[in-house]
């Protein structure tokens, strides 16, 4: 047995207005990543697009009142700022949680150098309207989506999985009878 350690991926689905939160899942790579994250997901074809992103670039800021320091999720290293200052300006996409238990949500995009910029932008533009509890920002170039377009033949494969619909299964007489 291998001891060989798959990269984590978040997973968004789209299936009406925003892509919202729908879990996590080790895959070798994005590609492996987006037909698992369809399998595992989006078995009844509820998205019409889906966003596979590699954890360790997603940025989190959690509210706790006063600063506002972006750091990557599952204990990866903080950005080092000096560094990311210098960089030109990029489009970061940035999701919501507005109240815990609930999934993070899309809500739009920002241009900016860093993470901590993106994430304070965000907060001021969405922070009154918004109760927010968390945020999650990341670099639109590392996200790989499926294209809405193509929805329907993106999950013609699952079709022909039985087990995947309820009629599949027999129901045992003591619910027919209830």
């Amino acid at each position: 047995m291998s001891n060989v350690k798959w990269p984590l991926f978040e997973v968004f689905i789209r299936s009406k207005l925003a892509h919202v939160h729908a879990g996590s899942l080790h895959a070798a790579d994005l590609d492996m990543a987006m037909t698992n994250a369809r399998d595992v997901y989006t078995r009844r074809n509820e998205g019409v697009s889906i966003w596979v992103i590699p954890s360790d670039q997603i940025f989190a800021w959690n509210f706790d009142g006063e600063t506002i320091l972006a750091e990557r999720v599952y204990e990866h290293p903080q950005i080092t700022r000096k560094s990311e200052e210098q960089k030109e300006a990029e489009q970061w996409e940035v999701f919501f949680r507005t109240k815990q238990g609930l999934s993070h949500k899309h809500v739009g995009s920002i241009s900016m150098n860093t993470a901590s910029k993106v994430i304070a932008e965000a907060i001021q533009i969405y922070g009154d309207s918004l109760k927010i509890t968390n945020v999650w920002v990341v670099p639109s170039a590392k996200i790989n989506a499926s294209d809405p377009a193509e929805s329907e033949s993106f999950y013609d494969p699952a079709e022909d999985k039985l087990f995947r619909h309820a009629t599949f299964y027999d129901l045992p007489d003591e619910v027919k009878h209830m």
